[in-house]
């Protein structure tokens, strides 16, 4: 599959979210709820041992965006051969979940709060996205994102 347009009512959501986490970033702002987790990946996911994923949404987290926009989202992606995450690529992500191919625990597979943490990768040429997501009571979020071309 190409690489998609961002919808753009997730995309706008995802992009205020992003400028107010920067704006001030001590102040923490409650997940950003974005779209419900799709059955095909839940599908694949809940076979993990101990993951529920299905009736969850997809959010983004505060704490885990900063991660993603310090470390991920800068030039030093590009020294280490990869390309920095934006805003329209966690809308892409929460809009085409379903075609997540590689799921498999994360590395590794708790977070340090006992949540299970799962791995995937988007296909979306001419990139190939992994995405760490953490798995909470009500939602899954991403933890960190790679994106690199195919």
């Amino acid at each position: 599959m190409r690489y998609p347009t961002p919808d753009k009512y997730i995309a706008s959501q995802v992009d205020v979210f992003v400028e107010q986490a920067l704006a001030d970033r001590r102040i923490k702002q409650p997940a950003l709820v974005l779209t419900a987790i799709p059955s095909e990946f839940s599908d694949k996911a809940d076979v993990l041992d101990g993951v529920t994923t299905s009736g969850k949404s997809f959010a983004i987290d505060h704490e885990y965006l900063l991660h993603i926009v310090d470390i991920h989202g800068g030039n030093r992606e590009i020294q280490r051969g990869q390309i920095p995450v934006s805003g329209p690529d966690l809308a892409v992500i929460a809009t085409h979940l379903h075609q997540a191919k590689a799921i498999q625990p994360g590395n590794p597979p708790r977070a340090k709060n006992s949540a299970f943490r799962i791995k995937a990768r988007l296909e979306m040429d001419p990139y190939l996205i992994d995405i760490v997501l953490e798995v909470r009571r009500h939602m899954l979020v991403p933890v960190t994102v790679w994106k690199r071309r195919t």
